[in-house]
């Protein structure tokens, strides 16, 4: 075969492989993007639905922890009214490490907790200093005065507490209006964006199909230029002929065989290392193979390019509720492929 004819000949096939590697990643990508829209879950889009409550989780702990701490305080209460002083004072060392278990287990800022334990600790101070003035006068007992206090200061921290939940419980409804109005528009913009990924879904499904029957024809053709046995089937594959064309455009070689033809040049620089022989790990380095496989790395790059511009173009269809028939650029690639692959079957017809 003629120079100029191997050289035009390795170009076609150079092409090719390109053609179809850029196929490949498009439709790859493209069915990642529809598998990850499929598997979308509503976490993925604006966000879900805040809750409405009436009480928040840590008023509604506050609620029991209070309604078990006041049966328990009615118990003492109904319970001292018929024992000894001792008895009273035994009860209600018991009722504040209760109280205090019930707040570490039912919310860290339990405020009627806080207030009912505070109370006692205040109700027992104010008993002592009235007990100070007024003991002797009424001949009231220590024991009577502080267990007194104790109780009274502990109901009215209580309450005091059970005032700080129904302020919460008030806070939480005015709440409930501004939360509503808020998941409507979650609710809407989640529902966009539903329809857009579907959309979008639709699209790529159209131009996965089309690039399927696009690879089918790629396919077809290089396989009919590999059928004339001018590449030896141990080489037919993207980064060897990426190489052997740069050889023959660049003027290092004019034939395939013998000691200074391309094979021979190609297995040189592999087993030296100046190439990269392995299509994963030309992808991973590609930054390094610039110099001794460029029209590899043009291949490559050039794929690259096109994938990222087919999604942009894709998206735009979904966001313009296009059809892939109404946008040109999608158009033109997809015919553009099509119109390769017919000039290049024709040209290798004539070359049989």
């Amino acid at each position: 075969m003629l120079a100029n004819t191997l050289k035009e000949y390795m170009y076609r096939v150079y092409q090719l492989e390109g053609s179809l590697y850029q196929q490949q990643v498009s439709a790859n990508s493209l069915n990642q993007e529809i598998n990850r829209l499929k598997n979308r879950e509503d976490r993925e889009f604006l966000g879900k639905p805040k809750k409405q409550s009436l009480i928040s989780d840590d008023g509604f702990r506050r609620f029991i922890a209070l309604f078990w701490t006041a049966v328990g305080l009615l118990f003492f209460i109904g319970y001292v009214q018929k024992t000894e002083i001792f008895s009273d004072w035994i009860l209600l060392l018991l009722l504040i490490p209760f109280s205090v278990i019930i707040w570490k287990v039912s919310c860290a800022f339990a405020d009627f907790f806080v207030c009912g334990l505070f109370g006692i600790v205040i109700g027992i101070i104010i008993s002592l200093c009235i007990g100070f003035f007024f003991a002797d006068k009424y001949s009231w007992t220590w024991d009577g005065i502080i267990t007194f206090g104790a109780k009274i200061g502990c109901v009215v921290g209580f309450l005091i507490g059970g005032a700080a939940i129904l302020l919460n419980i008030r806070k939480d409804k005015q709440n409930l209006s501004e939360i509503a109005v808020q998941n409507q528009q979650i609710e809407a913009q989640n529902e966009n964006e539903r329809a857009y990924a579907q959309r979008k879904i639709t699209l790529l499904e159209q131009e996965l199909a089309a690039l399927n029957h696009m690879m089918s024809e790629t396919k077809q053709v290089l396989d009919t230029y590999y059928r004339q046995d001018i590449i030896y089937p141990k080489y037919r594959n993207l980064i060897a002929v990426s190489s052997f064309y740069e050889y023959l455009s660049s003027g290092r070689c004019t034939h395939l065989e013998g000691h200074e033809g391309a094979y021979n040049i190609f297995e040189n620089e592999i087993r030296q290392n100046w190439i990269i022989n392995k299509l994963d790990e030309v992808i991973d380095r590609l930054d390094r193979i610039e110099d001794h496989q460029y029209m590899l790395y043009s291949a490559i790059q050039e794929s690259n390019s096109k994938t990222a511009i087919l999604s942009q173009q894709l998206d735009q269809c979904a966001s313009s509720l296009q059809g892939i028939e109404e946008n040109a650029a999608i158009t033109a690639y997809n015919s553009r492929i099509t119109a390769q692959n017919t000039e290049f079957l024709k040209w290798v017809e004539v070359l049989r």
